[in-house]
C-alpha cells in the first residue's frame, strides 16, 4: 500500500526536471512582463517625463524621434559588445547576452525603418494625452 501511494503522488526524476524547467521559464516569462508592465507604469504616472517627451515630440517629428532612439540603442549595443569583449575575449561570441544585444539592437533598428507607424502609435498611446 506504501509503494502504491508513492507511485500515485510523489514525482519520479524526470517529470521533476520537466516541471522545474517550466517553472524557470515561466519565471523569465513573469520577470519580463512585470518589468514591462513597471516602466509603462512609471512612464504613465511620471508627469515630468510626459512633460519632456511632449516638448520634445512638439519640436521633432515622432518618426524621427524614434529612429534616433533607436540608434542610440544600436551604439549602446555596440560599446556593450565591445566592452564584453574586453572583458571576456572571443568567448563572448557563444554567451547568449551577445546574441540577445545583437538581436535586438539591429532588429529594433530595422523594424524603427521599415514600420516606424508601430513605435509611433506605441508612443503615443503612451506619452500624448
Amino acid at each position: 500500500m506504501n509503494e502504491q501511494l508513492k507511485n500515485k503522488y510523489c514525482i519520479d526524476k524526470e517529470s521533476k526536471e520537466s516541471l522545474l524547467l517550466i517553472g524557470k521559464r515561466f519565471l523569465r516569462v513573469m520577470c519580463i512582463v512585470l518589468f514591462i508592465k513597471g516602466i509603462r507604469i512609471f512612464l504613465i504616472k511620471n508627469e515630468h517625463v510626459r512633460e519632456t517627451v511632449n516638448s520634445i515630440f512638439l519640436k521633432l517629428d515622432m518618426e524621427n524621434f524614434l529612429k534616433i532612439i533607436s540608434v542610440q540603442f544600436m551604439i549602446l549595443g555596440m560599446i556593450a559588445v565591445i566592452g564584453g569583449y574586453l572583458i571576456k575575449g572571443i568567448s563572448i561570441i557563444n554567451n547568449k547576452f551577445f546574441n540577445y544585444i545583437i538581436f535586438l539592437c539591429f532588429i529594433d533598428l530595422v523594424l524603427v525603418y521599415i514600420f516606424p507607424e508601430i513605435y509611433v502609435s506605441v508612443a503615443k498611446l503612451i506619452f500624448i494625452k
